[in-house]
């Protein structure tokens, strides 16, 4: 499968088939990048006439699986670490001011 990724959107050609998706990207405690795909569209390639695709739940993880092994350790990705790295700090911020008693 080929993928063409323009974030948040991926267009995918596959044998028989291609498409569009939107997905979304988090990361975890670990910093591994987490691929949730939210929509998708798939239309045959192989016949004469257009006729959507039905995509299976192993096309789907097929295509966030291709998302995440071209976006693992990408400049996205590192911006993503970054992002829950600060977002970390700014709660343990909040959550020491907010626990600030005054005497």
């Amino acid at each position: 499968m080929n993928l063409e990724i323009h974030y948040p959107l991926a267009y995918f050609y596959a044998e028989t088939y291609e498409g569009e998706c939107t997905f979304e990207l988090s990361v975890d405690e670990d910093n591994d990048l987490n691929v949730t795909i939210c929509t998708a569209v798939a239309y045959r390639t192989d016949l004469e006439i257009e006729l959507e695709h039905v995509l299976t739940d192993y096309d789907l993880q097929l295509i966030a699986t291709e998302i995440y092994d071209d976006l693992l350790n990408s400049d996205l990705h590192e911006e993503f670490i970054q992002e829950e790295y600060n977002n970390k700090l700014q709660n343990a911020y909040e959550n020491g001011k907010n626990s600030r008693r005054e005497i």
